[in-house]
């Protein structure tokens, strides 16, 4: 009898201090900060990420905060940057690869994508280059009366009303 409990209590005991360090860990809540200047703040429950701080890096900045477009194109301008522009595929992967890297592909940004100089025609800034390379999601661009800005979520592209607010995009000059 004695053999049996110095055998079983320690394994009882590291099965049940293992379960409640277990049970533990599946509600805790982790704050990290990683290299790309961002705190996650995981709840392992349900696996959410939310991101506290705004993320950059010697090209980019992205912000947390969601804007207007003509209050977002202020911010970065303020900065001494611009809206992002994607001129050709070279800088669409470029930033692609930003925004995957950082786990940012889901939300919607906005970049310097805009038609507010005819209503027409897409330019990048305010008229400042036309559109030569365009990769718009099916559909996009809209013809509505108030999709005049350009939006990107990963890769693809979209109209959207100026005065609606989101996340944005600064290139870093």
């Amino acid at each position: 009898m004695k053999r049996f409990y110095s055998v079983n209590l320690p394994i009882f005991l590291v099965i049940f201090v293992a379960f409640i360090l277990f049970e533990g860990t599946q509600s805790a809540v982790i704050e990290l900060e990683n290299t790309s200047n961002k705190i996650e703040t995981v709840n392992l429950d349900s696996k959410a990420v939310s991101y506290v701080e705004d993320v950059s890096d010697q090209h980019f900045y992205v912000s947390k905060d969601e804007l207007s477009w003509f209050s977002a194109n202020y911010f970065c301008k303020s900065k001494g940057w611009r809206l992002v522009s994607i001129r050709n595929l070279e800088e669409a992967v470029e930033l692609f690869g930003f925004l995957q890297f950082n786990r940012l592909t889901v939300s919607r940004y906005w970049t310097s994508g805009n038609r507010l100089a005819d209503q027409k025609s897409w330019y990048w800034n305010l008229h400042d280059e036309a559109m030569g390379y365009t990769n718009w999601a099916q559909y996009y661009p809209e013809s509505g009366k108030t999709q005049f800005c350009m939006q990107i979520t990963g890769m693809l592209w979209y109209s959207y009303d100026c005065e609606k607010i989101s996340r944005y995009i600064c290139a870093k000059n």
